[in-house]
């Protein structure tokens, strides 16, 4: 493996590990699995979270729930009052 590369993921590694210690998370796999997880929810807007939910789901339920969009941001014009 190139220098760089182990490096790269050395530096990605610790940040990871940094991270994770300042968020209380522990890891029981550096992989993916497969489980279930239970996900809860109360108060108005709840029943949209019952029963089975994809994971790639909960980002967007959330966001509608908070009346956002998670759509890619446009970048700004220039204003016409920045030309000079």
């Amino acid at each position: 493996m190139d220098s760089a590369v182990a490096a790269k993921k050395g530096l990605a590694a610790a940040i990871s590990d940094i991270e994770s210690r300042r968020a209380l998370v522990a890891w029981s796999s550096g992989a993916h699995t497969a489980v279930d997880v239970g996900l809860y929810a109360y108060g108005p807007g709840s029943e949209h979270f019952r029963g089975h939910k994809d994971n790639t789901d909960i980002a967007r339920l959330l966001a509608e729930a908070m009346g956002l969009s998670l759509a890619p941001a446009k970048p700004a014009k220039p204003s016409t009052s920045d030309a000079r």
